[in-house]
This record gives C-alpha cells, sequence and structure tokens, in this order.
C-alpha cells in the first residue's frame, strides 16, 4: 500500500476562484444578501449557534481581500483544506499491539514499557455503549468485523424506509453516521484511515484481529475527506452533527496551519454541549507553540492535543510538539489497527495517537458520568506518566496513563 503524503496548505491573502466561508453582518438585510449572492453558486449552510454562507465558485476577478471590503460582510475566510495526519508503513501484519500493552524482555526479567496501561485500567472499566465516540476521518469500513458490533446504530433509520429520513433530523439513510463528501449516509472508507482511527479507540474484544482501547463503545462515522482533503465547511457540518446526535467524545486525526474562525464556533459549540474534542498535534517536526496546527492549537476548554511517541518512549521523529499547546503524548509509531476490506495495517502518525486519548476519554465518561470537559483534560495532563524523554515537549510532560486517570476519579 503506498505511502500517504501529507500536505498542510497555508493561503496567503490574494486568492481567486476558490471558495469562501462569509459571514453577513447582522444589520444587513435579507435583500441585500440577495443582491450579493445574484449569480453566484452560493449554499447557506444552518448551526444551532447562527449560520453562514458558503460561496461554492468564486469567479477569477473576485479576490479574499475585495470581499473583506465588502460593507455588507462580518468577517471572511477561504474554505480552508485539512490533511489526515497519518502515515503508512509498509510492514507485515504483526499481531503485537505496542501501545495497549509494551512488555520489555531483559537479561533480569520482564518490565513494562512505554504504553497506555490499559489492559490493568481494564480492571476498572472496559467501556460502556451508552458512551458515544464520533470519528470525523475518511469515513469507517462499516462491514469489518472487528468493528461492526461497536457502531453507533441510528436505529430509526436502519429499520425505515431506504431513501427516506425516517428520523426527521435532516439526513437520509444515516444508520452508522453520514458522509458529508457526496452527501449520503455511511458507506465505506475507501481511504482506510477513519476506519484505523476507529479500530484504535473501539476495536471488539472478540478473539480475532485486535483490541480497542475500549471494549464496551459505540463508534459514530463521519466522513468529511477523501483522498484531497475536507474542506472546512464539511468539518463543520460534521462536528454539529456529532454533537446533535449524542456524541461524548469527537476523535479528529487532522489538521492543517490556517487558523478558521467557523471552525472554531463549531468547536466552541461541541464544548458548550460538554463534548471533548480530541485532536493530532501534527506531523510537522515542529512546535506548535510557535507554529500552531489547527484544530488541535485553538485555546478551548475542551481542545486536547495530542502528540505522538514511539515505544521507546521517545517523542516520534516526526511528531510535533509544544511546552504550551500539546496537552500530552500517545503512541503513535507503527500502530496495528483494522483498515478496508476487513484488514489491518500499521500506520504511524499523530492520527494513531489522538484516538488512543479518545479512547481513554471513553473509559472516563464510562467510570464516572458528568465530567466537563475541562476536567477531562485536567485529569489526563495530571495524571499522565512523566518521561524525561518528553520533558518540556507537552504541558503534562510525558505521555497518557489509562490506569493512572481511571483510579483517580
Amino acid at each position: 500500500m503506498k505511502c500517504l503524503l501529507i500536505f498542510i496548505f497555508c493561503f496567503s491573502t490574494t486568492i481567486y476562484g476558490a471558495e469562501f466561508l462569509i459571514k453577513f453582518k447582522k444589520s444587513i438585510s435579507k435583500s441585500a444578501i440577495m443582491d450579493f449572492n445574484k449569480n453566484r453558486e452560493v449554499e447557506n449552510i444552518t448551526t444551532p449557534y447562527g449560520g453562514f454562507t458558503l460561496l461554492k465558485s468564486a469567479d477569477k476577478i473576485l479576490s479574499l481581500e475585495l470581499l473583506q471590503q465588502d460593507s455588507r460582510i462580518a468577517y471572511v475566510e477561504p474554505n480552508y483544506r485539512y490533511y489526515p495526519l497519518g502515515r503508512v508503513v509498509s510492514d507485515p501484519l504483526f499481531k503485537k499491539q505496542w501501545g495497549l500493552h509494551n512488555i520489555k524482555r531483559t537479561f533480569f526479567g520482564s518490565k513494562q514499557g512505554a504504553d497506555i496501561n490499559v489492559v490493568k485500567g481494564w480492571e476498572l472499566t472496559k467501556g460502556s455503549e451508552d458512551v458515544v465516540v464520533a470519528v470525523v476521518d475518511s469515513g469507517i469500513d462499516t462491514t469489518h468485523p472487528d468493528l461492526r458490533d461497536n457502531l453507533w446504530l441510528n436505529s430509526l433509520e436502519a429499520n425505515g424506509i431506504e431513501g427516506v429520513d425516517d428520523d426527521g433530523n435532516g439526513f437520509v439513510d444515516d444508520v452508522f453516521g453520514y458522509d458529508f463528501v457526496n452527501n449520503r449516509g455511511l458507506e465505506n472508507d475507501e481511504y482506510g484511515h477513519g476506519t484505523h482511527c476507529a479500530g484504535v479507540i473501539g476495536a471488539s474484544h472478540n478473539d480475532i484481529g485486535i483490541a480497542g482501547v475500549m471494549k464496551h463503545v459505540r463508534i459514530m462515522g463521519l466522513k468529511f475527506f477523501s483522498s484531497n482533503g475536507g474542506a472546512t465547511s464539511d468539518a463543520i457540518r460534521a462536528i454539529n452533527y456529532a454533537v446533535k446526535n449524542g456524541a461524548h467524545v469527537i476523535s479528529n486525526s487532522w489538521g492543517g496551519y490556517s487558523h478558521s474562525r467557523f471552525l472554531e464556533d463549531s468547536i466552541k459549540y461541541a464544548a458548550s454541549k460538554n463534548v471533548v474534542f480530541v485532536a493530532a498535534a501534527g506531523n510537522s517536526y515542529s512546535d506548535n507553540d510557535f507554529q500552531p496546527l489547527y484544530p488541535a492549537s485553538y485555546k478551548l476548554e475542551n481542545v486536547i492535543s495530542v502528540g505522538s511517541m514511539s515505544s521507546s518512549g521517545k517523542k516520534s521523529s516526526f511528531s510535533n510538539y509544544g511546552k504550551k499547546s500539546v496537552h500530552l503524548f500517545a503512541p503513535g509509531s507503527n500502530i496495528l489497527s483494522t483498515v478496508q476490506l476487513g484488514q489491518y495495517l500499521k500506520m504511524s502518525g499523530t492520527s494513531m495517537a489522538a484516538p488512543h486519548v479518545a479512547g481513554i476519554v471513553g473509559l472516563m465518561l464510562s467510570l464516572k458520568e458528568g465530567l466537563t470537559p475541562s476536567e477531562v483534560k485536567e485529569l489526563l495532563i495530571k495524571n499522565s506518566k512523566k518521561s524525561s524523554k518528553l520533558k518540556k515537549r507537552s504541558q503534562s510532560a510525558g505521555h497518557v496513563d489509562a490506569y493512572k486517570v481511571l483510579l483517580s476519579l
């Protein structure tokens, strides 16, 4: 399988012929907005916290600078694209999942290596089917034998009529989630990235394949990107869907270096509904304190930024870091998990680190209901395993420890 080449796009101010997200001033009349939209391809996107307009195909003359000068517009930005933060490693399938249980053999015997210490954590809880973790990514292979029993299920749609919005939530056939790239119910994941992340969180403990961080969970699949990345507008739709449909945790293994006020607003809305937002810190070998990567670097109470470590406990060579902006580290190098067509593969990236933490957050909420996002983040940082190898790399100066944080509840 070919390696994924990760590109992060940063937009300059002079952009022609692109898609734009537009927020009109509250004082502007409907007729003025209709005049702006005349002879243009636009889509009005509604959210629980106010709507905005997607200008789908701007002409070659219209630029971001000209739009910013329009007196009708409060603020405008390009419809930024975000990309997955995982890379495929062409290693053969193997049975050991070092991120969950890393035993090192020495001359003097065995000792625990660098992992999330979840096997001991399972003595306290293995999760709950009442906890919903949304994976905003490239979709999920809903037929994978190691995932299908742990998928979130919209029973009204599952037992309804095909092609009909049976539950009246505005989405047709959203049985396991939704595909915002193709505007249809979630069917597949031709890319494999989202399926891999889902497996890390909640692959079934069923004596086949691998085991996820959570034995009991409901995983909601939300597809917003494909091989050419995903748009801000679709990421916002996916986040809003997750919140509206009961997600407790949202796992986000994607990012870019463009700050989006629209995307930030959607994450703030998730925070207002007590939804924890776990995000990959990035794979650019850089310090997020000085060059923020989003959405991991939004300074919001519900955002948990996760860097990647290797089996030796060191920062993965590719991983971003940040003493202030990255909260903690988790396994991200050579992680074995599920991929499309019922298969398994090793991948590396902060994409793989983030779902480890999302799964642990799910365990925390299974053990103690009502934890707020800020409480979850504080507990994870406080109860991380300190490490000289990760010193000055994150707020916690260490990596996540499932048993320790669950024991603290």
